[in-house]
C-alpha cells in the first residue's frame, strides 16, 4: 500500500503539478505578462491621428482647441489723389498716392482705372534713395506701370499723371 501512495504522489506531481508550474511560472515575468495582456507597458500609448489639410492636438482631452494660423493679411492699397499745378500747359495734373498694409517687393505692375482717359503716367517711391522705373506700360482708362522699386506702408508710392479732364480712381489700385 505505501508503494500505491509513492507511485500515486509521483504521478500527480509529474503529470499534473509540473504542467501547471510550467503554465504558472513564467506569469511570473512581467514581459510575458505583457505579452499575455496580463499588465499594461510602461510606456504611454500614442493615438494614432489622421487629420488631412490639418493640425493634429492630442495628449488629452481639449475643450476648446485653437489653432492659430499665422498668415499676413491680404495685400490692401489705399490711394489718395490730390489735383497739383501742372507742368504741362492745357492738361490736369493729378497726384496718386498708395500705401499698401505691407511692403510689396518689386518689381511689379501697378493697374489703375480711372473715370477719364490719362495722358502721362510716371510715379516715384516716396523717401526712397533712389527708384527704379521702366518697363512696359499703359495710358488711357485702364492704365499700368511698371514699379522697379519695392513700396512699403513707410515708403508709399506716389503716381503722377496727367489728363485733358480731371480724373478719379473707378477702384483701388492692383498688383499685376
Amino acid at each position: 500500500m505505501g508503494q500505491r501512495r509513492k507511485k500515486d504522489w509521483k504521478f500527480w506531481t509529474t503529470m499534473v503539478g509540473v504542467p501547471v508550474l510550467v503554465c504558472l511560472l513564467p506569469l511570473l515575468w512581467p514581459d510575458v505578462r505583457r505579452f499575455v495582456g496580463l499588465s499594461k507597458s510602461d510606456a504611454p500609448s500614442s493615438p494614432q491621428v489622421n487629420v488631412q489639410n490639418g493640425i493634429a492636438i492630442t495628449g488629452g482631452v481639449v475643450a476648446n482647441p485653437t489653432v492659430n494660423n499665422f498668415v499676413p493679411p491680404p495685400l490692401e492699397l489705399k490711394a489718395s489723389l490730390r489735383t497739383v499745378a501742372s507742368d504741362k500747359e492745357g492738361l490736369i495734373q493729378t497726384e496718386i498716392t498708395i500705401v499698401p498694409t505691407q511692403a510689396v517687393s518689386a518689381p511689379f505692375g501697378i493697374a489703375l482705372e480711372f473715370d477719364n482717359p490719362i495722358e502721362s503716367i510716371w510715379f516715384i517711391v516716396k523717401d526712397a534713395g533712389a527708384t527704379i522705373g521702366g518697363g512696359p506700360y499703359r495710358l488711357g482708362t485702364h492704365a499700368l506701370t511698371t514699379v522697379g522699386t519695392g513700396i512699403s506702408p513707410s515708403h508709399p508710392l506716389v503716381i503722377t499723371v496727367h489728363s485733358v479732364l480731371p480724373v478719379k480712381l473707378l477702384k483701388s489700385p492692383t498688383i499685376e
